[in-house]
């Protein structure tokens, strides 16, 4: 983000002050970590234009493999609606529990 903070820093002095917009970057920058950059930019604006409840459910073996752990981590607490969320988060760890027992 720093990268882009000083490619529009740059921009912004080339408007102001008549300079040449390429050179200023290079200046600034350098244009060869500018274009660098671009298959992270573009792997981030892929990222976070992704539909998280989407990417969920094409991860959901690994969200399933990983939860129980991730969920007994923590204490969860809350007042007012909240506690609703808390018994939630109560009686899925009790059906995982008890999927994790071996028939009887």
């Amino acid at each position: 983000m720093r990268l882009f903070g000083a490619t529009i820093a740059a921009l912004g002095e080339a408007v102001a002050h008549g300079g040449n917009p390429l050179e200023l970057i290079d200046e600034a920058v350098g244009w060869h970590r500018l274009v660098a950059a671009k298959a992270q930019v573009d792997a981030l604006a892929d990222l976070a234009g992704e539909d998280t409840l989407v990417a969920a459910t094409g991860r959901y073996a690994t969200l399933r493999r990983f939860s129980p752990a991730f969920r007994d981590a923590f204490t969860f607490k809350a007042s007012g609606s909240g506690s609703q969320l808390v018994k939630a988060i109560d009686v899925i760890r009790y059906a995982n529990a008890q999927n994790a027992q071996p028939a009887r």
